[in-house]
């Protein structure tokens, strides 16, 4: 008997397929105006046009693929951040700024240099 191998999902070549509850959602990651891709899913700043736009925007920004279970307890901090190394007068401003629209997910300040994001309701099958 000969077998056909088929995709089992319909992402194109520029995005990548993530399995969900025996289905697929295709995302892209692209980099937001300003920043040049330098790895997969790395981006980084391409200049400033001046000090305030250096201050208020990050140099680098990666996207994580996290996996989480359907029954996890909750609310579960799942991810922390920091400047490393830090210095005096950092301070941390972490937000969720796409992605979001359930409000699964929400960020807490730790102190002047870390915050958390934490899972706040069950995820659902899809």
């Amino acid at each position: 008997t000969l077998f056909r191998s088929t995709p089992s999902h319909n992402c194109s070549t520029t995005e990548s397929c993530y399995n969900i509850h025996g289905s697929y959602r295709c995302l892209s990651f692209a980099c937001p105006e300003n920043y040049r891709k330098v790895a997969e899913m790395r981006c980084e700043r391409i200049n400033c046009l001046n000090f305030v736009d250096c201050q208020n925007t990050p140099v680098r920004i990666t996207y994580y693929q996290l996996t989480f279970p359907s029954n996890i307890v909750v609310p579960t901090h799942i991810f922390r951040i920091g400047p490393s190394p830090a210095y005096a007068g950092d301070n941390i401003v972490l937000t969720i700024t796409k992605g979001n629209e359930e409000n699964y997910f929400s960020t807490r300040k730790l102190n002047q240099y870390t915050g958390i994001v934490f899972l706040r309701r069950q995820i659902g099958r899809a």
